[in-house]
């Protein structure tokens, strides 16, 4: 929600503020929408990209970063409505663009596939996301892509190919593969994943928590 991303971000004014601190005491769901996107602020702020997709562009090196709760929360925004079973429509949100340049420029592949991927052109990002070097991050929003598309084979299959150092990016793609393996029958092996992401501190621990509460 808007609302709440920018009184995370501090950018009402008093008055608005209060009205959103009222909201958050006052509805679960809107305490719950709080409480995780706050935790994935918490891990993008402590992250920080110094190196992501060097050399995929013919640019001079430009410096990436995670570009803290702006980006993240405003496509990560996940949205509880109260289920008797299982949803994954009720989980699953495209992942913000986490990595952005201090320029955009189109001319550039990284940028192409980022600016289709930010206006919810699936098919074209994948296309513009093929032609870079398959870092775990590349892995991470093709797979991504995949899921949107519902082609969840595809998914599973790029998904389990991601080897991310990074602690979110990792639990970023084990949340994505569980998600994928879950629409692939594979119930079983998503609820493997989804243990271990409670199982440390990540920005989807307690999102996998409340998965493994409602899986049959």
């Amino acid at each position: 929600m808007e609302r709440i991303e920018k009184y995370i971000l501090g950018e009402l004014n008093a008055e608005e503020a209060q009205e959103v601190k009222n909201k958050i005491d006052s509805d679960p769901e809107w305490k719950k929408e709080f409480e995780f996107l706050s935790a994935v602020k918490q891990g993008i702020a402590r992250k920080e990209l110094k190196t992501y997709l060097q050399g995929l562009d013919e640019k001079p090196k430009r410096n990436y970063w995670w570009v803290g709760a702006a980006a993240a929360i405003i496509i990560l925004s996940i949205v509880f409505f109260p289920k008797r079973e299982f949803s994954d429509q009720a989980y699953f949100r495209p992942l913000p663009n986490l990595i952005q340049p201090s320029v955009r420029d189109t001319k550039y592949p990284v940028s192409t596939a980022f600016s289709a991927y930010e206006a919810g052109n699936y098919e074209e990002a994948l296309k513009e996301f093929d032609k870079l070097e398959q870092t775990p991050e590349v892995l991470l929003y093709k797979g991504v892509c995949f899921l949107v598309l519902d082609k969840n084979e595809e998914a599973v299959s790029v998904l389990k190919q991601v080897n991310a150092e990074d602690a979110d990016i990792s639990a970023y793609a084990k949340w994505y593969l569980a998600l994928s393996l879950q629409r692939t029958q594979k119930t079983q092996e998503a609820k493997t994943l989804f243990m271990k992401l409670t199982q440390y501190e990540n920005p989807v621990q307690e999102m996998a928590k409340k998965v493994l509460e409602e899986l049959p």
